[in-house]
């Protein structure tokens, strides 16, 4: 392992969790890159779960359109325990994920 990717896996190790999230998911999933969850609110939920409000962690958005049938609303216990242990929402390598919705006029 180079150092770059120990240093990496340090840092999962102590706290940082990551919730994978995909169009074709479940939200009955368990959020791993195999089982992804479906819905944006689902990830924050699980990651709330998962880090009990301390560490950091990382929500990760596959390609493809995320309809948003519901107002997904973050506080700041989803913001990270501290700078060093931030929440991350981001796209999977190489993802294009689009957040659609809104009402037609």
């Amino acid at each position: 392992m180079n150092a770059i990717g120990l240093v990496l896996a340090s840092c999962l190790s102590v706290g940082t969790s990551v919730v994978h999230v995909s169009p074709t998911g479940d939200d009955a999933a368990d959020g791993s890159a195999a089982r992804p969850v479906r819905t944006l609110v689902r990830a924050r939920d699980l990651l709330r779960e998962r880090r009990g409000g301390t560490g950091g962690g990382e929500v990760r958005l596959a390609d493809g359109e995320y309809p948003v049938e519901e107002t997904l609303v973050l506080s700041a216990a989803d913001g990270g325990a501290s700078p060093d242990a931030p929440v991350v929402w981001t796209a999977e390598p190489g993802a294009r994920p689009r957040l659609t919705g809104g009402f037609r006029v």
